[in-house]
């Protein structure tokens, strides 16, 4: 039985192991997203579930390279539904680019995007969102505009 999204590798293998049943759905790939989808709003109208991209119909984890739309789906419908109900599991290409760089471009297209979704879209922990945006700031690289709730972040070149 499904109590709470995996949060590590063991956890993971665990839910793995039971397969797909009636809380519990594999996609292969994003190419599924509609399905996946409407599967994600039959568990938010029922007893709730998990649906995992990635994973074929055996269980057996395949992956998916994320692209930055799909990513930007993803912290969308997270903020949407909240974050307990999505979990994105895919993360940004080690050493592509320092995270505070990676901030400041996806505060460009989105200037108010949240701490919590930065933290989803880029992949690392909220705190650590708040350290490089306090950083940011310090160094006149970011500035806020209004209010924590409805204000907006503007990068200064």
């Amino acid at each position: 039985m499904i109590t709470k999204t995996p949060t590590n590798p063991r956890e993971l293998t665990h839910l793995l192991k039971q397969g797909e049943g009636f809380r519990l759905e594999f996609k292969r790939s994003t190419g599924e997203l509609r399905e996946g989808l409407q599967t994600i709003c039959a568990f938010l109208n029922s007893q709730g579930g998990i649906v995992l991209f990635g994973v074929n119909g055996k269980g057996e984890v395949e992956g998916q390279q994320v692209s930055e739309l799909q990513g930007y789906l993803v912290v969308t419908f997270r903020a949407s539904i909240g974050p307990e109900s999505v979990r994105l599991g895919t993360k940004w290409p080690k050493g592509s680019q320092k995270s505070s760089q990676k901030i400041l471009e996806q505060i460009m297209r989105q200037p108010a995007i949240t701490i919590d979704e930065l933290a989803a879209h880029i992949g690392i922990s909220s705190r650590a969102i708040k350290k490089h945006l306090r950083n940011l700031k310090e160094k006149g690289r970011l500035e806020r505009i209004g209010p924590d709730r409805g204000g907006r972040w503007e990068v200064i070149s």
